[in-house]
């Protein structure tokens, strides 16, 4: 575990990021525990640690910044998985209540467990779908912040997103190098929330052969009262029309 937060901090450092001894030991615990429950169900395809190290980690840290400089209360990570980004950016961000929803059960108890073990005290894990979540009145556009990494295309993401976000919330959604292709079909979707697109910030993996975009939506003021739509009504019925070839594969 020591071996991996040292590399951790040294790659992190070498991209101009200053993550401390703390955090690095907090990352090297959740790769520890990822790969102990990777073997019993489907978590990551990655299992060699230097890969690790940048398409998960750095992936996530890299553009935190933009992230965090929203100062959210708040924040939800929707498809939570392994914990990229909820328990990465739970761990930056303490300050920030973070509710971590994940529809696998298995999934959600090692979200759960695995923030204990990082002593994140500002994460809950839920067992719940972004449809099924916000049409409870605890979350029903309560966040201030809502983030996903490898969920689905952004049109339905938008959908999943917008009625949990408050008027002006932001979503952060981590994206491959067609993000703006990508955002171009999900018009419909964010014209249909009167979100508007605040920014695409692109950033590269090392050693610079992977290309990445942080996209920034702004939710509207009004979330149209049909929203949510029941269970997979997003990917069934999606608002934009998708481009069914598969986009470069995310890890």
């Amino acid at each position: 575990m020591e071996d991996f937060a040292a590399a951790l901090c040294q790659a992190a450092q070498e991209q101009g990021l200053n993550l401390n001894r703390s955090l690095c030991q907090k990352f090297a615990c959740h790769w520890q525990l990822l790969q102990q429950a990777n073997q019993k169900f489907n978590l990551t395809a990655i299992r060699q640690p230097e890969s690790a190290i940048v398409k998960h980690y750095l992936d996530c840290l890299l553009p935190a910044e933009k992230i965090a400089a929203c100062q959210p209360d708040l924040a939800a990570d929707i498809g939570s998985g392994g914990g990229f980004p909820g328990l990465i950016l739970a761990a930056l961000m303490p300050q920030c209540s973070f509710v971590l929803l994940e529809s696998n059960a298995k999934k959600t108890a090692f979200l759960q467990q695995t923030a204990q073990a990082m002593d994140l005290t500002n994460v809950q894990a839920l067992p719940l779908r972004a449809e099924t979540a916000a049409k409870q009145k605890p979350f029903y556009r309560q966040f201030d912040l809502v983030t996903g990494r490898a969920v689905a295309h952004a049109g339905i993401f938008i959908e999943y997103a917008m009625p949990l976000l408050k008027p002006g919330g932001n979503l952060f959604l981590y994206k491959g190098p067609r993000a703006e292709e990508e955002l171009q079909q999900a018009a419909p979707a964010i014209n249909e929330f009167s979100a508007h697109i605040q920014e695409i910030w692109p950033y590269v993996l090392p050693p610079g052969e992977e290309r990445r975009n942080l996209c920034h939506i702004v939710a509207g003021e009004i979330c149209p009262a049909k929203y949510p739509r029941r269970e997979g009504m997003a990917e069934k019925r999606p608002l934009c029309a998708i481009d069914e070839s598969p986009p470069p594969s995310r890890p």
